[in-house]
């Protein structure tokens, strides 16, 4: 339930590999099209879930599963569907969805919580739509949670853009600084994925480079957008420098780097 672009990717998914979901509006609950349903999937809207639950409780069927999708909710938005005999779960896909590009699920993580009946469902489904199945413990989801797949989905994004208005600035065309960008973060997600973290983390921080990290904030003393995501990410690059090995003293000398005031740039020079 919702066609919006999880439940549609979910029901291309699907199909591909030889089922036949049904996929139905979020706005109204039709009693025939739920006979005999076993496992409803609701990819509504957060505010909506509960509204959606209470609706569906007198309409399904005993021992039918239903998963939300939405990472930032609990099952407790499902709660109404619990006295009516309906097992409750949450499947929420770390992938991301946006207009004008197709989403791949296949070998997507998809983070799960409920009961036993749910969990089984749930891994059904990863398994029908070649996606990976993680179990987790329950109450995970929720707001911190959902602010963690924030920081790492829109955060790269956000960075991105920054990086883009420099590379742009230097001579880049726009679609090629894109491209660019996608390249170097898929080269950052191959090396997560094959080494993970902290090993993933590469540069002059790594390093213990306190000059480079001295020049980069001086390339970027009129840049104000590109400074401040430069100085709002380096703590977190610094920690997982620490992780990987970096000295004590290298990292007094990099915080030194990070912490030194830049000279603005002289108009004209």
């Amino acid at each position: 339930m919702g066609r919006g672009a999880l439940g549609r990717a979910l029901a291309r998914a699907l199909r591909a590999a030889g089922r036949a979901p049904r996929l139905l509006s979020g706005r109204g609950v039709r009693s025939a099209a739920l006979k005999g349903v076993q496992l409803v999937i609701l990819a509504v809207p957060d505010a909506a879930l509960r509204e959606v639950a209470e609706a569906l409780a007198p309409e399904l069927p005993r021992g039918c599963v239903v998963l939300h999708c939405a990472g930032a909710r609990t099952t407790q938005e499902l709660s109404a569907l619990t006295p009516a005999g309906v097992s409750t779960g949450v499947l929420h896909p770390l992938v991301s969805f946006v207009r004008g590009a197709r989403a791949e699920l296949r070998g997507a993580a998809m983070v799960a919580t409920g009961d036993r009946r749910a969990l089984a469902r749930a891994r059904w489904l990863t398994r029908a739509v070649g996606a990976r199945l993680v179990v987790a413990a329950p109450g995970v989801h929720g707001p911190r949670y959902h602010a963690a797949a924030a920081l790492a989905a829109n955060g790269a994004v956000g960075l991105a853009w920054a990086a883009r208005a420099l590379f742009v600035e230097q001579g880049l065309a726009p679609r090629e600084a894109d491209h660019a960008l996608a390249s170097l973060l898929s080269s950052v997600a191959h090396n997560l994925q094959q080494v993970g973290l902290p090993g993933a983390l590469s540069g002059p921080i790594l390093r213990g480079d306190a000059p480079a990290v001295r020049a980069h904030r001086a390339a970027l003393r009129d840049a104000p957008i590109a400074a401040s995501a430069y100085a709002g990410v380096a703590p977190a690059v610094l920690d997982c420098a620490r992780a990987a090995g970096l000295g004590r003293a290298e990292a007094r000398q990099v915080t030194a780097a990070l912490r030194a005031p830049v000279t603005p740039r002289r108009r004209g020079g």
